[in-house]
């Protein structure tokens, strides 16, 4: 019998971070007894990858999957996509495959972070302005509800039972180190990681994203016609943006900031509260400390307007943008070659 644990990676709970861990490390992970049984993110084990159904692709990779556990000395395999919470809320028959592994003999157990909505809205709106967007103002960031999470556990309860489920609190975890929170719920010690290797969707400061927003919306209508699509556009401004912040890290540190007004975040906490106020009750003793809160301090938002930067960091910024090559290098993607980016399968081993 071999355990499998599948990480339902919410977007901006660190899912990203554990992914190019998993990934970079599959040799020295099989040495620990951990099976990463693809070199890549496990969206193709999903049911739709970018839009479209994924119904051969997802059969031929599951396929491969159940080969490879069964060939496998590990006793412990790992999956992760983003993509598992959106198959497990919408999907009726999303369990049919875990439940074949469960018919094999092996147990099956979901791991899930959590972490507290108008905080993961705020990072949101942050990512998507790194890719251009062109926004400058929260408030016209789209909020259209994010996946119950109440409902979410409870699919997964009803199929696997309660054990199955591990839920972890995002922000607590973060701060004591993200892949070792993981990796000690796949039971797994580890002497030493080096989590700021893999902090590659790091929060820029204040100043930093007013600049790379003015970037973002000035590189992206120049180099447009360089795109095939909107996807590639976006991981080029991306790219460029994390350059950007390696030559300004030492800016003075203002990460401390708020972009959500008051009225928005209250508006995205009630929303939330009663899939919250349940998952507390029923896992965490009734604590709400990590998923809402109800006295939030006075804010109205930053203005991430170009025109609010530190004089010294607007300078430093407009000459950055005159390096035209490094601003040329980070859009010609091409064929994406790196194995973080890859979506393909890979031969059985």
């Amino acid at each position: 019998m071999k355990t499998i644990y599948v990480h339902i990676g919410l977007h901006k709970t660190g899912t990203t971070t554990i992914q190019d861990y998993l990934i970079d490390n599959v040799e020295y992970l099989k040495t620990k007894g951990v099976l990463v049984p693809f070199a890549h993110r496990n969206h193709n084990l999903t049911f739709w990858v970018n839009g479209k159904e994924n119904s051969q692709k997802r059969q031929n990779q599951w396929s491969r999957l159940m080969r490879k556990i069964d060939n496998s000395d590990a006793p412990i395999t790992v999956l992760s996509s983003e993509f598992f919470s959106r198959d497990i809320s919408e999907i009726d028959h999303w369990h049919l495959n875990f439940t074949d592994l469960v018919n094999k003999g092996h147990t099956v157990k979901f791991i899930l972070y959590l972490r507290r909505s108008d905080k993961r809205f705020e990072s949101l709106f942050i990512e998507a302005a790194k890719g251009g967007n062109g926004m400058i103002d929260i408030r016209d960031f789209p909020y259209e509800g994010f996946i119950d999470n109440w409902n979410l556990c409870e699919a997964i309860k009803s199929h696997f039972g309660q054990d199955s489920l591990i839920l972890r609190k995002f922000e607590e975890d973060a701060k004591q180190g993200l892949i070792g929170s993981f990796m000690s719920c796949l039971g797994v010690s580890m002497a030493e990681i080096d989590e700021l290797k893999y902090q590659t969707n790091t929060k820029p400061n204040l100043d930093q994203l007013r600049a790379i927003i003015y970037a973002g919306e000035l590189f992206g209508k120049i180099t447009s016609p360089m795109f095939n699509s909107a996807r590639q556009r976006r991981k080029a401004i991306k790219r460029w943006g994390r350059w950007f912040m390696d030559q300004t890290n030492n800016w003075e540190d203002q990460k401390s900031y708020t972009l959500l007004p008051n009225d928005i975040a209250k508006d995205i906490l009630d929303d939330q509260f009663q899939s919250n106020k349940k998952i507390a009750e029923t896992y965490f003793n009734g604590d709400m400390t990590h998923l809402h809160v109800d006295d939030l301090p006075y804010n109205s938002g930053e203005n991430l307007s170009i025109m609010c930067m530190k004089k010294e960091a607007l300078e430093h910024a407009l000459a950055l943008f005159t390096q035209v090559d490094k601003i040329v290098d980070s859009m010609n993607i091409g064929t994406p070659t790196e194995k973080r980016d890859l979506q393909t399968d890979v031969q059985d081993t």
